[in-house]
């Protein structure tokens, strides 16, 4: 998982700490890790910048804390294969079957909250 919190000047000159993270690969430890963390930092937007499933066992989790937290969220490669949207052939095999368990186990709910990314 990628994280990376910034602290910006807004034209108004108020200061704001933002935080971009991806790859999330429904690892939902990590996940709770790097929120925590922001925490710490006192992160005020997130923005999520892909892969929100893939590879971990907590792809429902992940999706609705990702959609949940982040102003503006983006597809990673694992989210277009998760929803079918993409060919998964060019995977190597263990990501492939990452992608499988994935579009079996992936919920109504988590499937029309990535509709909103």
């Amino acid at each position: 998982m990628s994280a990376v919190c910034i602290l910006v000047r807004l034209k108004s000159k108020k200061r704001m700490r933002i935080a971009f993270f991806s790859d999330v690969h429904s690892n939902l430890e990590a996940l709770q890790a790097v929120l925590d963390d922001a925490k710490e930092h006192k992160v005020e937007k997130f923005f999520f910048v892909g892969d929100a499933v893939g590879y971990g066992p907590d792809p429902n989790q992940c999706v609705k804390i990702v959609r949940d937290l982040s102003e503006i969220c983006l597809y990673g490669n694992h989210d277009y294969a998760a929803l079918g949207l993409m060919d998964i052939s060019y995977f190597n095999p263990y990501a492939a079957e990452a992608i499988s368990w994935t579009l079996r186990n992936l919920s109504t709910e988590s499937k029309e909250l990535f509709k909103d990314f």
